[in-house]
């Protein structure tokens, strides 16, 4: 709690120079597994040393997945949406039925997460089986994507901006062959009395390593389809795990980066989707090159469209501005973790909004020094400060503020 109250430290925070002896593995096991393939890339998961050692799970699988068909009965929107994302791994090959049981050493139970209204399919490798789960024997690998800032700071240098991201990242790298038995999962088919035993041939989404391995492939690729070192330094700046966005001063140099990005990726079984911009010119020559373009919507939001989140950055691209998306305030019960919840969930890398927030912070430490439990009502003054904290905080919707920052320097 006290960590999250503190004020945010970026371009402050300790860097530490050194790697770790875990990383130094992780980044040797990388760069000798990751192979290509005909179509696409094999990578590997980043097992400790002596590892993977996990007693087979199964029945703890099974116990979660009855919780599941349960659900299902329950709710039968969320069966069907839920049956949907499964079937499309299967159609796409991102898992497959397991012919011999028997060759199953490891299963992860796995649940379902709205992004939106599109659901997502999350595999458990944080489960715990007798003391120990699949993560437990993974090493996670140093951070390679840049800060978030940064980013964005990028984002805001040039007079010609653009947007996109990696469809469905993860799913798209093959995972070696003597990992898969290890994400093994149950199913079962609406009609069928018994599940059957699947598996996952690709990155699974929910390994405590996949970002570090995906981004780490995404460089490789660009180096080994021999694109100028000025664009593979310009993706390790510009992308945050599977986010592309950046700037530049001309359309020129714009397109000739996004393109030589998209034409690398796409030959190794990525694609580069959701293209926006602030430039029509621009985005045709996307077109041009990405038949699948067809619509561009004139704003896009600068993280996920989780409900979480109480405040958002939006890009509208018609004004080239970058504003707020705040949702409305709720007349719910007040508690301390609920607060805790809804002030998490502003989304304000570069602090933009620090003076609400900040006050909100320093508030909730208040409230912990009042002796107040988590589940405790906020009553009384405490209340109406926080009431109006969040119709302040709706005002923001109002504000609009120019992208580029650079703009006649």
């Amino acid at each position: 709690m006290r960590r999250f109250c503190d004020t945010e430290d970026y371009g402050t925070e300790h860097q530490v120079g050194c790697v770790s002896p875990e990383n130094k593995r992780a980044l040797a096991i990388v760069q000798e597994k990751t192979r290509r393939l005909v179509v696409g890339y094999e990578v590997p998961i980043i097992w400790r040393e002596g590892e993977p050692d996990l007693a087979n799970n199964r029945s703890m699988a099974e116990n979660r997945f009855r919780s599941m068909l349960n659900r299902f009965k329950c709710h039968p929107e969320f069966e069907e949406d839920y049956r949907a994302a499964v079937q499309k791994y299967f159609d796409q090959g991102y898992a497959s039925r397991v012919s011999d049981p028997a060759t199953a050493k490891y299963f992860l139970a796995h649940h379902g997460v709205y992004k939106g209204k599109k659901l997502r399919v999350v595999y458990d490798a944080a489960a715990s089986f007798k003391g120990k789960c699949l993560n437990d024997s993974i090493i996670s690998g140093p951070a390679l994507q840049p800060s978030l800032a940064a980013v964005i700071t990028l984002f805001q240098e040039g007079a010609i901006a653009w947007a996109s991201d990696i469809e469905a990242m993860f799913s798209r790298f093959r995972l070696s062959i003597e990992d898969r038995d290890y994400f093994c999962f149950l199913w079962q088919e609406k009609d069928d009395i018994e599940p059957i035993v699947c598996r996952m041939d690709r990155l699974p989404f929910g390994a405590s390593c996949s970002p570090f391995v995906a981004i780490f492939a995404v460089r490789r690729i660009l180096k080994d389809t021999g694109v100028p070192d000025k664009v593979i330094r310009a993706v390790e700046e510009k992308m945050y795990v599977d986010d592309y966005f950046g700037s530049a001063p001309s359309v020129t140099e714009v397109v000739e980066e996004a393109v030589t990005v998209m034409n690398s990726l796409s030959a190794a079984d990525l694609k580069l989707q959701g293209w926006i911009s602030n430039s029509p010119e621009f985005i045709q020559e996307v077109v041009k090159t990405d038949r699948a373009v067809t619509t561009i919507p004139s704003a896009h939001p600068l993280t996920s469209e989780s409900t979480e989140n109480v405040l958002g950055i939006i890009w509208d691209t018609n004004f080239d501005t970058l504003g707020f998306r705040v949702a409305g305030s709720s007349d719910a019960v007040l508690t301390r973790v609920s607060l805790v919840s809804k002030v998490a969930g502003v989304f304000d890398p570069l602090g933009t909004a620090s003076p609400l927030v900040v006050k909100a912070k320093i508030r909730l430490r208040a409230l912990g020094l009042k002796g107040l439990d988590w589940s405790d009502e906020i009553t009384g003054d405490d209340e109406i400060w926080w009431r109006s904290w969040f119709l302040a905080l709706e005002q923001l919707n109002m504000l609009k503020m120019p992208r580029c920052t650079s703009s006649g320097l």
